[in-house]
Formats: structure tokens, C-alpha cells, sequence
């Protein structure tokens, strides 16, 4: 019952930003509500809590740079970056929506160590939809121009761009032409 409340959630907040205000503008405490349906020891209701995030952080309005501006929801987000490829897909979908809001909090948030170590991990998957959905977060966190790619993380992209698979190759060639457009990369 839950999930499906979610899911109804998530397809309605992928429209209008007048639904999202009056949503999160309504007295619930959203960030509590939401930390607590990321720990849920169900899968299936984080991928579908993540999803509802990655369209919240879609639309650009105060309240929901408001609501991406909180750490431990933050942190919340982040730490599902350590779970299946199908809750790290939607984790990075949401984090790429909510570096978009261009708030300085949240920026700086996601510039840290946490996202290098992160990045590292996940480029070194042999998963290559995990590797894939990584490369559009380094896409995402480089257009900040607060986050530089290690040294580490660069070689490991290159390495990918040496491989068999043209897929890969396509998605870190486009990568490493924004490179170097900008200054914080290398």
C-alpha cells in the first residue's frame, strides 16, 4: 500500500511545480517523512521514494530547494549509492536533478569526499549500467564547476574509453570533451 501511495506521488510530482509546492508546502515534514521511507528495509519502496525525489528535485522552486538544501536527507540520498544498480540508478537520477537547483548548500554537500570515493567505487563496477549512470553524475557534478575529477577517477575513465564497448566509449568520449570546457576537471 505504501509503494503504491509513493509511486502516485512520483507520477504526479513529474508535472506541475504547483502540485510540488502545495505538496511540500502543506505542514508535513517532509525531510522526515522521506528519510524514513529511504530506510525502509523494503526495496522496492527506496527505489520508488527515489524516484519520488528525483521528481521533486526536477522542479526548481524554493521549497524544494529548501527541501534538497537539508544534509540528513542529503545524506539519506547519498547513502544509496551503496545499494542495487536499480536503487543506484534512481539515487543519481535524483542527485543529478537536485545539483541542477544550482543551490550552494546542496552543491557543497555533494562535492565532498564522500563523492569522490563514491565516483571511485562505482567507476571500478563491472556493472556497466553502474558505470554508465556514474558518468552522468561526473557530467552533472563537473557542469557545478565546484567538484574536480581526481587523478584516480580520470585514469579510470580513460580506461573505460580504451575498452571494446562502443556504448562506453560514446558516453566517456561526450565526457571527456566537456572536460575540457571546464576549468575544475583537470
Amino acid at each position: 500500500m505504501m509503494t503504491f501511495f509513493v509511486r502516485t506521488l512520483a507520477g504526479i510530482s513529474s508535472g506541475n511545480g504547483t502540485v510540488i509546492f502545495g505538496m511540500l508546502t502543506n505542514g508535513y515534514n517532509w525531510n522526515d517523512i522521506f528519510q524514513f521511507l529511504l530506510s525502509a528495509n523494503y526495496e522496492h519502496l527506496v527505489k520508488e521514494t527515489l524516484w519520488l525525489l528525483g521528481n521533486i528535485s526536477s522542479h526548481r522552486i524554493h521549497s524544494v530547494v529548501s527541501l534538497f538544501e537539508n544534509e540528513r536527507l542529503l545524506h539519506s540520498i547519498t547513502s544509496k549509492l551503496f545499494g542495487t544498480v536499480e536503487i543506484i540508478a534512481q539515487a543519481v537520477i535524483c542527485l543529478c536533478n537536485a545539483l541542477q537547483l544550482k543551490s550552494a548548500k546542496t552543491t557543497n554537500f555533494l562535492s565532498n569526499s564522500i563523492i569522490d570515493e563514491t565516483v571511485l567505487r562505482l567507476l571500478a563496477s563491472s556493472d556497466k549500467r553502474s558505470v554508465a549512470i556514474t558518468l552522468v553524475l561526473i557530467a552533472q557534478l563537473i557542469k557545478t564547476d565546484m567538484w574536480k575529477c581526481s587523478d584516480k577517477n580520470l585514469d579510470i575513465i580513460r580506461g573505460i574509453a580504451a575498452s571494446d564497448d562502443l556504448e562506453m566509449k560514446t558516453i566517456v568520449a561526450t565526457l571527456l570533451n566537456s572536460f575540457q570546457f571546464h576549468s575544475t576537471v583537470l
